[in-house]
């Protein structure tokens, strides 16, 4: 298997495909608020209980791949009875475990690209010291269990991996954005007009609405990571503004398409003339690719499993202040902006310089 394939979604060349996935949690884990996990739940490495009542086992279903090295692996969680959680426990440094007959459980990881996968009834064969166990679904006509039985291609490992690094990207970036502002309403929106929909077919606008009175209205980019491809590194953009204006949506699809181009990604320090005002009757037709400095590190940095995404602040600024930036650089034009405590927000803002 080469290490690298073309993703038929984005069209980019991405590492692997992966030939495992793995869940952190059970399904269940989700469903305890957080501020009672830590009396409610039990979470170990290889094992967890909720409520003195639910008991489950991390497992392996695996997958032979008929064309290419495998098998290919989900890590899930599975729900045991007691009696069967107590004895496979009781016999968990016990060279020759092994030889004990299989357990019955239920599946407690729901996975992605397959119709809902919870409560599929399993049993979960123990291995030996060191290793996992693995599950044998009962044989039906589930997906998951067909696949199970007959194998499957290295083309459909390949979806796989497209199918959970965009569709799991999207989700944590979005959970990202919620974690920070949990209680404000939250809408997507897409933009299709233009040339982005070929260029990012997937890319779309959250608009987050204020919660308080004097509150600005936070529109990020949901996409624009995926022109990097299997970079480590990938960036998404955000505007601030005063009211809620379909403005910005365009503005971040032109943003995103023009950092989609080699000769001009954006990053820190970068500055767009967007050739118009803003907003509406705005003074300042630039941008300047910031830290979002009002929100600070926790939304800066969205860490998933193999990359990392930065939330960057497109700062409105005026001609002079471009200027400005250009002879003396982009700390002095911040400090400048300080100094003068700018409303980055209020589009008819005077000039700082």
């Amino acid at each position: 298997m080469g290490s690298h394939f073309k993703c038929n979604r984005c069209g980019q060349i991405h590492q692997g495909p992966p030939l495992a996935y793995g869940a952190d949690y059970p399904a269940a884990w989700y469903d305890v608020p957080e501020e009672e996990r830590e009396d409610r739940v039990s979470l170990g490495e290889e094992q967890c209980i909720i409520d003195d009542r639910l008991f489950l086992v991390r497992a392996r279903i695996c997958i032979p791949v008929v064309d290419g090295p495998g098998p290919f692996e989900w890590g899930v969680w599975v729900s045991l009875s007691e009696d069967s959680f107590r004895r496979m426990d009781g016999l968990w440094g016990t060279p020759g475990r092994e030889s004990q007959p299989p357990y019955f459980g239920w599946l407690q990881t729901n996975l992605p690209c397959y119709p809902s996968t919870l409560n599929l009834k399993t049993h979960v064969h123990t291995r030996p010291v060191g290793e996992r166990p693995t599950v044998v679904l009962e044989p039906t006509d589930h997906p998951l269990a067909v696949e199970q039985r007959t194998g499957i291609t290295m083309q459909r490992v390949e979806e796989i991996a497209t199918l959970i690094l965009h569709d799991e990207t999207y989700r944590e970036l979005r959970n990202h954005l919620q974690a920070i502002w949990p209680t404000r309403d939250v809408e997507a929106f897409d933009w299709t007009h233009g040339p982005i929909q070929q260029v990012l077919p997937n890319f779309r606008v959250l608009r987050i609405a204020p919660e308080k009175p004097g509150e600005p209205w936070i529109y990020a980019s949901m996409g624009a990571w995926e022109v990097t491809g299997d970079s480590p590194w990938g960036v998404e953009f955000v505007i601030l503004s005063p009211v809620a204006d379909s403005i910005h949506i365009e503005t971040l699809a032109w943003v995103a398409q023009y950092h989609s181009d080699p000769k001009y990604r954006l990053n820190v320090g970068s500055t767009i003339n967007i050739g118009r005002p803003w907003m509406d009757g705005a003074t300042c037709s630039r941008f300047l690719v910031s830290l979002p400095y009002f929100a600070g590190p926790r939304l800066e940095i969205c860490r998933l499993q193999n990359r990392a995404i930065r939330f960057l602040w497109l700062l409105p600024i005026t001609d002079a202040e471009w200027e400005h930036l250009r002879a003396h650089g982009q700390a002095a034009l911040e400090q400048r902006l300080e100094a003068v405590r700018i409303n980055p927000v209020d589009p008819k803002r005077p000039s700082a310089v």
